[in-house]
């Protein structure tokens, strides 16, 4: 078949999220602050690696062009279009990334909201869950997507087996005890690293952040 057997490198790198916890401070809150820390840390390092991996699929250099209002039908439609051109899988793994101000947009589609096209279960009003299903995508909110807040933000439609993450292991926390401070430490580790694998399985929608949203 002449498949492109050719490895694809991935740099991983150490990453640590860890913050003090006083005994006394401890003492004297009605909540577990270690419990709170342990929480932050695991939420940090998950940002991270969401970082990483929207940097590496940022690589790929497949656009469906720039809108200069907010986001449309008919560009999700062109990125779900281009997909399809350069025949990626449409097999349940494909992910599309908004901000939530483009998510709010997107809500001004009628086949994107509308249980008339998708069903009163799946609309994104009826879901607890912040994934939505349209189109043969699972669509969802993120807000550390490149260009934050500037007019041009990026947003994605991918393939999962576009990008890849590759770390040593899970990440660990340590909670160690340090007698000389009078305090716990709580430590998060993460060794790992995001690379493009197949530029053809993304595709970016530029569209401008600060557009007002259209009435529906």
């Amino acid at each position: 078949m002449n498949q492109d057997h050719t490895p694809v490198e991935c740099t991983l790198a150490d990453y640590y999220a860890g913050d003090w916890v006083d005994k006394f401070d401890e003492a004297r809150t009605a909540h577990g602050e270690r419990e709170v820390i342990v929480n932050a840390g695991a939420w940090a390092l998950g940002r991270k690696a969401d970082e990483l991996i929207l940097a590496a699929i940022d690589d790929a250099s497949g656009e469906v062009g720039y809108h200069s209002g907010a986001i449309t039908r008919a560009l999700l439609l062109a990125a779900i279009e281009a997909l399809d051109a350069a025949d990626v899988p449409d097999d349940g793994e494909r992910w599309g990334l908004l901000t939530p101000r483009q998510w709010s947009a997107a809500l001004t589609i009628a086949e994107f909201a509308s249980g008339d096209y998708v069903g009163k279960e799946n609309t994104p009003f009826a879901q607890t869950k912040a994934v939505r299903a349209w189109l043969g995508v699972k669509w969802l909110k993120h807000t550390g997507l490149p260009g934050k807040g500037t007019a041009t933000t990026k947003r994605f439609v991918y393939h999962r087996a576009a990008a890849g993450f590759a770390r040593t292991g899970e990440m660990k926390v340590d909670v160690s005890w340090h007698g000389d401070c009078a305090s716990w430490f709580v430590n998060h580790a993460l060794c790992g690293g995001a690379c493009l694998i197949d530029a053809e399985g993304v595709v970016a929608l530029k569209t401008d952040h600060t557009a007002a949203i259209p009435a529906s």
